[in-house]
């Protein structure tokens, strides 16, 4: 995705901020598409131990960008309705087709910025449950599971070189670490989160 790609960024810089994540979830902090985007091409540049491609800060950037005109709808919700999972992912292809937004061929890219987008929802949950919601241990889980579980594993380690998965491996457990600090002292939890940790295995790592 090169920067000329976007015919309107204007419009984007304008409404972005103003699409709302996680709005149907109790939450302390609020955070939009705009924010989040930004967190997911910091955490690129790291993975990419800061010479990150062009095109993967772009599509950092905007891989949401199609939420200004669908919103952002919970994945819960597409989950239990295949049917507007379907019409919704029509609807991104057609907003992608006419703003000319092109999704990245090279496949590593592809996969790095899928883990850096769940990584920073990871972090969100974190901080808010430093701030003491404890129903985002739930959000915070999903997330996890996503990036560590044994499909997903598999598949990014066909993708990606060694140095993306060792530098993956450090973030998710830095951002593991915070978690367990952050419930640690909330005794009727404790059961929930020594469960997760024994049921989620082990993180990206390379694999026979």
């Amino acid at each position: 995705m090169s920067r000329k790609d976007l015919t309107n960024p204007l419009r984007v810089i304008e409404e972005a901020p103003h699409i709302e994540r996680f709005h149907t979830f109790p939450t302390i902090g609020k955070q939009n598409i705009a924010s989040h985007s930004w967190g997911v091409a910091l955490l690129t540049h790291t993975i990419y131990e800061g010479e990150p491609p062009v095109e993967a800060i772009m599509y950092a950037l905007c891989h949401d960008i199609h939420e200004i005109e669908v919103g952002d709808v919970p994945a819960p919700t597409k989950w239990k309705h295949p049917a507007l999972k379907e019409q919704l992912n029509k609807a991104t292809d057609e907003f992608e087709r006419i703003h000319n937004i092109q999704v990245p061929e090279d496949e590593e890219v592809l996969c790095v910025v899928d883990i850096a987008d769940k990584l920073e929802g990871m972090l969100n949950c974190s901080r808010e449950i430093k701030l003491g919601n404890m129903h985002m241990i739930l959000v915070y889980t999903r997330w996890r599971r996503a990036v560590t579980n044994k499909e997903t594993r598999k598949l990014y380690n066909s993708k990606v070189c060694t140095a993306i998965r060792l530098k993956t491996n450090g973030l998710i457990n830095e951002i593991q670490d915070q978690f367990v600090r952050a419930t640690w002292d909330y005794p009727h939890y404790k059961q929930l989160i020594e469960a997760q940790v024994k049921s989620d295995g082990p993180s990206l790592k390379e694999t026979e």
